[in-house]
């Protein structure tokens, strides 16, 4: 299982960044968890006009692993 995480700046003022996890995850496979992270990444235009996409992955989760950061 994956879960998407997508890292995103504000426009123009670079050290200004967030991480975004997915709320619909987790993805049984890394191709499917690739497929949401571009998906988010196209729709950060339309909901955060003034943020933009920088880097995305797909972590693996690790079953039985209870923290917050798998």
């Amino acid at each position: 299982m994956f879960k998407v995480i997508v890292f995103i700046c504000a426009v123009g003022i670079p050290n200004n960044c967030i991480i975004l996890e997915d709320l619909f995850g987790p993805y049984k496979t890394e191709i499917e968890c690739n497929q949401r992270a571009f998906e988010i990444s196209k729709q950060i235009h339309t909901d955060l006009p003034m943020w933009k996409p920088i880097k995305w992955k797909c972590d693996k989760i690790i079953t039985g692993k209870l923290n917050a950061r798998n």
